[in-house]
């Protein structure tokens, strides 16, 4: 199988397995989305059937995976050879200087890896790099995204019952600056909303964006889903 990515040492290799955990597709598209129109990252929404081919001619997609957006920093797609390919099924990932063919994680291989970003927005798989670009912060904010999500499903008290409504979802624009503090899962009653920091949960509580008697939330490094009421950091802004 050409599709593999070292992690732990030469010999050691993660290869393309199509294991991974219940995904809903609707939700991760929604994730795609919800940053508005970039240059350099494409969600499925603008992707032609002319982008999609090029997409499989390069990166191998299997058949029934969903493309969920593709990032270049190369400035025009027709620079497909190089750049990462986010589907339903895993992350795909080429570079003209360190693969001659594409890298490729399922979305469960992604957990355990996880992803670094420094203070110029290189994307970066620990422990090695793969892919770096100055305009990718679109792409780090949906891959943190992604990982969130999908590491909270492995929470044996995860909360989340039915598959992704965007009617239901009432989080608009949060107009705060940026901060690396961790993100957080949110669900409410069932229904998964998008994953957000410290700031910017204040923001949605106090716009009344979010129901917090039915709001559970979950970051990486807790052994369970709480209520958001449970959390003083979430509720006070002190």
């Amino acid at each position: 199988m050409k599709y593999h990515y070292n992690i732990q040492e030469e010999n050691s290799q993660i290869q393309k397995s199509e294991v991974n955990v219940n995904l809903d597709v609707a939700y991760m598209k929604a994730l795609c989305n919800r940053y508005g129109k970039d240059f350099d990252f494409i969600s499925s929404t603008r992707l032609s059937s002319k982008h999609l081919k090029l997409i499989d001619k390069y990166y191998g997609t299997a058949d029934g995976e969903s493309i969920l957006a593709f990032y270049s920093n190369r400035f025009i797609f027709n620079k497909v050879k190089e750049g990462v390919v986010l589907s339903s099924k895993g992350i795909y990932w080429r570079s003209g200087q360190m693969n001659l063919n594409p890298s490729y994680l399922t979305w469960s291989q992604y957990t355990q890896v996880t992803s670094a970003v420094d203070e110029v927005c290189y994307i970066q798989f620990r422990p090695d790099h793969i892919f770096q670009s100055r305009r990718s912060n679109i792409l780090t904010e949906v891959l943190e995204d992604f990982y969130v999500y999908i590491a909270s499903l492995s929470v044996s008290n995860h909360p989340i019952i039915y598959q992704y409504d965007q009617s239901y979802n009432h989080i608009g624009r949060i107009p705060t600056v940026r901060t690396y503090h961790d993100k957080w899962m949110l669900v409410e009653n069932g229904m998964p909303l998008y994953p957000l920091r410290n700031n910017d949960i204040h923001w949605v509580i106090e716009m009344g964006q979010v129901d917090t008697a039915k709001l559970q939330v979950w970051k990486p490094g807790m052994s369970e889903w709480v209520y958001v009421e449970e959390v003083a950091e979430l509720m006070n802004k002190g």
